[in-house]
């Protein structure tokens, strides 16, 4: 019987989007989801976009906060993810951030909840919204240690990652390093007539410290 049941997959996040990030959600949602129970993936979206719909055996409910202030939408996003939680019961559930395992962890819970750590909004937020209460980031911080420690796994693409989530509350032996990957076309696409000589680098994202791009250079 467990096996028919549905998965759960949360991001706060827009999908579909042509951000990376919902590059990963799409590949990462769609290997939680693909069993014979289906699934379901939660995510945020914007007017215009569908607030439900299906796709085979995955289901899509979309959450379109109006809140101008993030915390705000983070707040009505994880009380909107609850709601759902509660109406049902889960084989596995997996969420992309704070806000999404908290909902997840629901205290009637049977099934386990995995916390997919690409970044911490205590950390990145800080760089994002340079005058950020330093209380508001304190606060952020210990909601990811409280989900951190009740996670029954983590999983991270980066082992500075892991490493920094196993000091705040992660069970070192519960955490799984995933790197990203990539899908390369089967034809190699040709060389831009604009394109410098000799090799070079496109790199499209954000210049955070942590992304690596002196590394890259």
């Amino acid at each position: 019987m467990g096996e028919t049941r549905p998965a759960l997959y949360a991001a706060f996040d827009r999908f579909p989007a042509p951000k990376g990030a919902a590059t990963h959600i799409g590949h990462a949602a769609a290997a939680v989801l693909d069993r014979p129970g289906g699934g379901v993936l939660h995510c945020l979206g914007i007017p215009g976009m569908p607030s439900y719909q299906a796709e085979d055996r995955i289901e899509i409910v979309r959450h379109a906060g109006s809140e101008p202030r993030l915390l705000d939408r983070a707040v009505a996003y994880g009380e909107h993810l609850a709601a759902l939680v509660a109406s049902r019961t889960w084989s596995t559930t997996q969420g992309r951030d704070p806000w999404s395992v908290l909902a997840l962890l629901d205290e009637r819970r049977t099934w386990p909840v995995v916390y997919e750590v690409n970044g911490l909004p205590s950390i990145e937020l800080a760089e994002t919204y340079p005058n950020a209460s330093p209380a508001a980031l304190v606060r952020i911080a210990d909601v990811e240690r409280r989900c951190l420690a009740a996670a029954d796994w983590v999983v991270t693409p980066s082992a500075v990652t892991a490493a920094c989530v196993a000091e705040r509350s992660a069970d070192p032996d519960r955490i799984t390093v995933i790197p990203n990957g990539a899908v390369v076309p089967a034809e190699r696409p040709a060389r831009p007539d604009a394109a410098p000589p000799g090799p070079y680098l496109v790199y499209v994202g954000a210049l955070q410290p942590w992304q690596g791009v002196d590394v890259a250079i």
